[in-house]
């Protein structure tokens, strides 16, 4: 597997730097080198810090920074010019100063397993405290304690951290014990400053031309040791990387197979033309080719099809199959692949439950129980697993043919006078999934964690969503390694997405592509931003992942994840379940909370589908297990 390369640290706090410098002469050119760097006295009152008392005077007052009379400083007035001077000839000692202090820091506080992670959250660098010697580029910084962290949670997670950290310098003192009483007492906690030990040498051994052979030497406390920082807000800046590493470790995510065949396939799916070739038996626009209707773009190296003339589907299904092969196809693939990672434990197969299909795509209770639904999302998955994966090579020669989605085991539920399907045991074809499990039964290396989220998005208000997302997503994981962002015109994210694009409706399909790009991004799939000039056809987009998803595929860390419960779906499989435990019906019974009877009328139907109400009952006595 592919890693991303770790965050420059350099790189980031310069780039930083440098911006904060150019605002800075922006002032300097507006309002002449003599100005004094100043704050009001009236915008430091409320108990409001320095730094957001200054944006805030920046905000209503046409002279910005350099309004009211007061200086910054404690000694003497200070211009603008001398603060500017003074940064850019020490640009490279502060440069070096924060780096070294945000590593020393993460080395002391971070677990060591999400030192890269905690790193590449930007709010570290962009919010990390500046030396205090650079007191000038405090006027331009909003205030350095993030609003999110909790003083106490922030010193209670230090202390013994810190603590560590000053026993390992030879300091006397507990510096996270005093982080704690500061922020028990309800003020900010404190920076704290240690002074680098030194080399001492105990014993030297010389040979005859005078060159040391060997030695010892040991470090210790010195008062003249270089001074240590450790800021307090810095230190809170970690905190909240390190808790947000944590959640995303935690957080259920679907694998998709990021391979050239899924690729082939979600681009010909989501760019179905609403023209070409057409019979009049076909579902239209589907071309006829070798006895088989193919639904995709023509000239698809990869195909779904189905045998043509279309028998054994009746009318509604081939409505259904127009309509699949749209927005609502894709976001029942995205429930399956969820199902297939979440349910199934990436193995390739999974137990589908027309309830857990409809509860991946976000539906409510309420709808969840309402017939008709049910009936539609049942007919739709239904008309999924009779179609064909077809791939053709490079001459257009059939390479294989063999079912999207094989059908193992089904059972049905009586639905007012007849069957209705309930569930069914579904196997992916091993072509869309080797990259997430390979046919001999190990783990891919060739996929991408994606939100669950992503197939609860509403097909009709995002109807490119769900094609774009995963399309993107594999090309995210093509490029992990090489660099972190994707690199994409206009053009290109259009055509990804299937946007129709014209001169004269333009401000339409970029409103088009904005709320598609925003509804992923909502979904923690991707973040984005533009060069310059924006939703223009040449302007070039960054596409990144969440970093969540770069932390399980860039940097090597293991989720937390719980393996599927296996709750039993038919009276036969009750039966093993209950038999497996040693229990009597009376006893499962009396753990699942349920009446005798009602377990032995379950049992008393080995292949049908057993009540919502047993069902809701195995599923909470695994919660209540877990």
């Amino acid at each position: 597997m592919r890693v991303a390369p770790p965050v420059d640290l350099r790189a980031a706090v310069g780039a930083r730097l440098d911006a904060l410098l150019a605002e800075l002469r922006a002032e300097a050119d507006a309002h002449g080198p003599d100005a004094l760097l100043t704050l009001p006295v009236e915008a430091a009152a409320g108990g409001r810090s320095p730094h957001e008392a200054i944006r805030a005077s920046r905000a209503g007052d046409p002279e910005g920074l350099l309004a009211g009379k007061y200086a910054l400083t404690g000694s003497r007035p200070v211009t603008i010019g001398e603060g500017l001077d003074l940064v850019e000839r020490g640009r490279d000692a502060v440069l070096a100063e924060v780096v070294a202090e945000i590593e020393r820091c993460a080395d002391a506080l971070v677990e060591p397993k999400l030192r890269a992670a905690v790193l590449a959250r930007g709010e570290v660098v962009a919010r990390w405290p500046w030396p205090e010697w650079t007191l000038v580029l405090d006027v331009l910084t909003v205030g350095y304690w993030p609003g999110a962290a909790a003083p106490l949670d922030v010193a209670r997670w230090a202390q013994k951290r810190l603590n560590a950290e000053a026993a390992r310098l030879g300091e006397g003192d507990r510096p996270g014990d005093g982080l704690v009483m500061d922020a028990e007492r309800g003020s900010l906690p404190r920076t704290w400053t240690a002074r680098a030990p030194v080399l001492e040498v105990l014993e030297v051994e010389r040979n005859a031309d005078g060159f040391v052979t060997q030695g010892r030497a040991r470090m210790v406390p010195s008062p003249d040791g270089p001074e240590l920082r450790y800021p307090a807000a810095g230190l809170a800046l970690l905190f909240l990387a390190e808790r947000e590493v944590e959640a995303g470790l935690r957080r259920p995510a679907v694998a998709i197979d990021a391979g050239k065949r899924h690729h082939e396939l979600l681009t010909g799916w989501k760019g179905i033309p609403r023209d070409g070739p057409r019979h009049r038996a076909a579902p239209g626009g589907a071309a006829v080719m070798d006895g088989r209707v193919e639904l995709l773009l023509p000239g698809t190296a990869t195909q779904l099809a189905l045998p043509f003339p279309l028998e054994g589907l009746s009318a509604s299904a081939v409505t259904l199959l127009r309509k699949l092969r749209g927005a609502a196809g894709l976001r029942h693939w995205c429930a399956l692949q969820r199902l297939l990672s979440v349910e199934g434990g990436r193995q390739g197969w999974v137990r589908w439950t027309l309830d857990e299909h409809l509860e991946a795509m976000g539906y409510g209770a309420s709808t969840r129980e309402d017939p008709t639904k049910r009936a539609e999302a049942a007919a739709e998955v239904e008309v999924l697993t009779k179609l064909e994966l077809v791939v053709y090579d490079a001459t257009n020669t059939l390479r294989s043919r063999a079912p999207l989605l094989m059908v193992g085991v089904r059972f049905e539920r009586i639905a007012g006078a007849k069957w209705a399907l309930e569930g069914m045991e579904l196997k992916i074809n091993e072509l869309l999934y080797r990259g997430v499990r390979t046919p001999g039964g190990k783990v891919g290396t060739n996929w991408m964690p994606t939100p669950v989220e992503l197939a609860k998005l509403d097909h009709a208000r995002h109807p490119y969503a769900h094609g774009l997302g995963m399309l993107l997503a594999i090309r995210m994981r093509w490029d992990i390694g090489d660099d972190r962002a994707l690199r994409l015109t206009g053009r290109t994210l259009l055509d990804l997405a299937g946007i129709p694009y014209a001169e004269r409706r333009a401000v339409e399909a970029w409103r088009k592509l904005e709320r598609e790009l925003d509804a992923l991004a909502k979904v923690e799939l991707l973040t984005y931003r533009w060069d310059a000039d924006p939703w223009t056809l040449a302007a070039v987009c960054e596409v990144a992942p969440a970093g969540w998803m770069m932390d399980r595929v860039g940097r090597g860390l293991v989720p937390v994840e719980r393996p599927p419960a296996v709750i039993p779906r038919t009276g036969a499989e009750l039966v093993e379940w209950r038999t497996a435990r040693g229990w009597s019906q009376r006893a499962a019974a009396g753990r699942l909370g349920v009446g005798q009877s009602t377990l032995s009328n379950a049992e008393a139907k080995p292949d049908a589908a057993l009540s919502d109400r047993v069902v809701d009952a195995l599923k909470q006595l695994e919660t209540d297990r877990e």
